[in-house]
């Protein structure tokens, strides 16, 4: 969910990922005054997670989520997407105390399980 303190990101610090790193890359001294208390290591993974290109400083297409089933192109997600997306699972965290990628693979599971029809 969040860096190597477990804080998720803010929609502040998206934007800024977004709008500094496809010119600067990881290694910027910046970062420090631009998002404070993260390292260069999950700025780089953040940006690699969202599909940020720092060499052609362009937005990649993330082909897990930019193809459908059909084989239609998708929007890609929004940073608002993302976060409402992280605050659920934190929230179902909270509620059943169970990691992050068990309530992932639940919510996979049972959503397999409806379309099969067997719930």
């Amino acid at each position: 969910m969040g860096g190597p303190t477990g804080r998720m990101w803010s929609l502040r610090e998206l934007e800024a990922l977004r709008e500094h790193y496809p010119g600067h890359g990881p290694k910027w001294a910046g970062w420090a005054e631009v998002l404070p208390g993260r390292t260069e290591g999950a700025i780089g993974l953040k940006a690699s997670r969202l599909g940020i290109d720092c060499r052609r400083g362009v937005w990649l297409e993330n082909m897990s989520r930019g193809i459908g089933e059909a084989g239609e192109m998708r929007e890609r997600w929004s940073v608002a997407e993302d976060l409402a997306v992280m605050r659920a699972v934190r929230q179902a965290q909270i509620d059943t105390g169970r990691s992050g990628r068990a309530i992932v693979a639940r919510a996979r599971l049972l959503m397999e399980r409806h379309e099969k029809g067997d719930i």
